[in-house]
């Protein structure tokens, strides 16, 4: 008896001992198995059934422009990251599939604060996944896969208050998913793949308003998804899996806020583009799965300058797709 009595006070002391460990983060993971372990001379030395050692930040990745050990500080997310925007005060607001954080609860979509914590002021809970995040002012506008937010019916598209997560009345109830979103003084474009969104036919883009969300009308008819929206000054450029815009137009388009004629003169692809973003010189990267824009070879991501011209000289050829450019 005596003996059961020591065994169990053993038991406890190495839970409370296992308990009381913290995680060092910043030691090297592995993608498999690990069988047995070795130290020496302050080195470990590892063997098992894996591919890979290196370090687990989950699926984000905090870097510097000058150095590429991520920081492992940053919240370690159990699933796809989809979308980030910075927040304008050294934070940023993520969304995603995924559902914990450093083994945490956490919603798709969540504020992570310059300190690399969660935000708990920031509360918008979303029943399923967020692909595209854009902040104007203090509005918050994100589109996925969900239908509703904060318990309130909000189907694919929905605003909220950045600071807090409260939900705002912007409401075009898209009829399916929504995989991009940009906004400027006055209107919110979307894209995705969709019919019909802010009350009207649109079929996998629209111009909306961004008080209440009706979509407005004048603006080209797409004929597949569309997965990158970018604007600067009166050009819209879409990217997507569609061959037209009102006219031939694969795969890229370049619009107008005062027409809805594309410009025909702007470059097409041979396969979907994912990403587009502005070069600062009226010019735009693109990337996605193409191998030929322009009548150009470019294995996944180009450069297209002010002249519609696809820039010979930018050699950043990949060997996969792309789907996300940031400059």
């Amino acid at each position: 008896m005596k003996k059961k009595i020591l065994f169990c006070v053993s038991l406890l002391i190495l839970f409370a001992t296992i308990k009381a460990q913290t995680l060092v983060k910043n030691m090297s993971s592995t993608d498999g198995t690990v069988y047995t372990v070795y130290k020496n001379a302050g080195k470990y030395y590892i063997g098992g059934q894996f591919n890979y050692v290196g370090l687990m930040t989950g699926s984000t990745a905090l870097t510097t422009a000058t150095k590429d050990y991520p920081d492992m500080d940053f919240p370690a997310f159990n699933s796809g990251a989809k979308c980030a925007v910075a927040d304008g005060s050294g934070g940023w607001y993520v969304g995603g599939t995924f559902s914990t954080y450093d083994g945490k609860p956490a919603n798709a979509l969540v504020h992570v604060l310059s300190n690399k914590t969660i935000d708990a002021a920031f509360n918008a809970t979303v029943n399923g996944y967020v692909y595209a995040i854009f902040k104007k002012g203090t509005t918050l506008y994100f589109g996925g896969n969900f239908t509703t937010v904060n318990g309130t019916g909000r189907n694919y598209i929905a605003a909220v208050n950045s600071t807090t997560g409260a939900l705002l009345s912007f409401n075009p109830s898209a009829s399916s998913t929504v995989y991009a979103l940009f906004a400027d003084a006055t209107n919110v474009y979307a894209g995705g793949q969709f019919t019909t969104i802010g009350g009207k036919s649109k079929p996998y883009f629209a111009v909306l308003d961004k008080t209440n969300g009706n979509a407005k009308n004048g603006y080209a008819t797409v004929n597949s998804t569309v997965y990158a929206i970018q604007a600067k000054g009166d050009t819209v450029l879409l990217g997507g899996s569609f061959s037209q815009t009102g006219f031939q137009t694969n795969y890229l388009s370049s619009l107008t806020q005062t027409t809805d004629i594309p410009d025909t003169d702007f470059p097409s692809a041979n396969s979907v583009i994912r990403c587009v973003i502005s070069d600062g010189n009226n010019g735009w990267y693109v990337g996605g799965a193409f191998t030929q824009i322009g009548g150009v070879n470019k294995s996944y991501m180009a450069h297209i300058l002010s002249s519609k011209v696809v820039d010979a000289s930018f050699t950043a050829d990949c060997n996969s797709e792309v789907k996300s450019i940031i400059k």
